[in-house]
């Protein structure tokens, strides 16, 4: 699979990329009567979302879409905030799948409440280093990680979680020569949860 475009979070002003959630967060544009349809390879889904997360809530801010049947009906009762995109690109990951907009649009300032209890994980400051060019980019590949405890749409709880990515980058340097879709991280990351007595975390797997 090609690398995908992943969700932006908005935290304290700055952007993060979508990384993992328990159980699954998945933002679904038929329940707004909107069939996505895919056409890049780099976003299967048909659509991508701008997330913004803060004491006030969590909340569907943009959304960025083509549809199946070329139509684009009110969200919140308006069409008013809907933009063509020029162009398209994974933000904040270099080297990744770029292309034309094809069709995509953009509803903008939607403030969307999202019902959702559970956990997600958010980095920032991706390093190009351990990029793949396969599916989303992997907790290790940002420097910074992020782990937000959500209930009915609030914010409960964040924890960094940067130490923990830090120790498997140092990990996989110190093992491989060259960083690679072969490199076994999963043997990588039990010894790091090992060596470092880190109990059973969901995401580190």
């Amino acid at each position: 699979m090609t690398a995908q475009i992943p969700d932006t979070y908005i935290y304290h002003e700055d952007e993060y990329l979508f990384v993992a959630s328990e159980p699954r967060f998945y933002f679904d544009p038929k329940t707004l009567g909107i069939e996505p349809e895919s056409i890049s390879s780099a976003c299967w889904r048909g659509f991508w979302c701008t997330y913004e997360i803060s004491n006030k809530g969590f909340v569907l801010k943009d959304l960025y879409i083509h549809t199946k049947d070329d139509k684009y009906p009110p969200i919140n009762r308006s069409t008013s905030h809907i933009d063509v995109i020029d162009h398209v690109g994974i933000s904040g990951i270099a080297g990744a799948t770029s292309f034309g907009n094809g069709g995509y649009r953009n509803y903008k300032e939607l403030s969307l409440p999202m019902d959702y209890t559970g956990n997600i994980l958010i980095g920032r400051n991706f390093l190009n280093h351990y990029y793949l060019h396969l599916g989303y980019q992997r907790f290790y590949t940002y420097e910074l990680l992020v782990e937000i405890v959500v209930v009915n749409g609030k914010i409960i709880k964040m924890f960094d979680r940067s130490e923990i990515a830090k120790l498997v980058r140092e990990k996989i340097d110190a093992t491989v020569k060259e960083f690679d879709i072969e490199t076994d991280t999963a043997t990588i990351i039990k010894q790091v949860k090992e060596e470092n007595s880190i109990g059973d975390i969901w995401w580190l797997k």
